[in-house]
């Protein structure tokens, strides 16, 4: 089974020290929108959405949340490092492995395995 969304933004929101209510906001500040766009993308991952269905999830509308995944895939840096470990985490609350992960052009290809294995 996949993680839920609830689970993605709950783990994200322990990272980024926000709130589930934060993540789902409106709100704009800068480090609210990091752990919105990162837990976007992990749901993209994770789960069979489409942008419309991951957009109705967070309260967005569908290109934001393909501009949210864009973003993620180009991270590098700090901000990829807090992709790749919280993509771990959330995938290691969910009662199996979702797989691997690949950026939309192809250009890394990075296997993540849980804490478990």
């Amino acid at each position: 089974m996949k993680p839920s969304i609830r689970t993605i933004c709950e783990t994200v929101g322990n990272y980024y020290e926000v709130t589930l209510d934060e993540i789902l906001s409106k709100d704009r500040h800068r480090s609210i929108v990091e752990a919105r766009q990162v837990a976007m993308w992990i749901a993209r991952k994770t789960q069979a959405l489409s942008y419309p269905e991951l957009g109705r999830e967070f309260g967005r509308d569908h290109s934001t949340v393909m501009q949210a995944i864009r973003k993620v895939d180009r991270a590098t840096g700090p901000m990829f490092d807090n992709v790749r470990r919280l993509y771990a985490l959330a995938v290691s609350h969910a009662p199996r492995r979702c797989g691997e992960w690949s950026d939309a052009t192809g250009a890394r290809e990075i296997e993540f395995r849980t804490a478990a294995e």
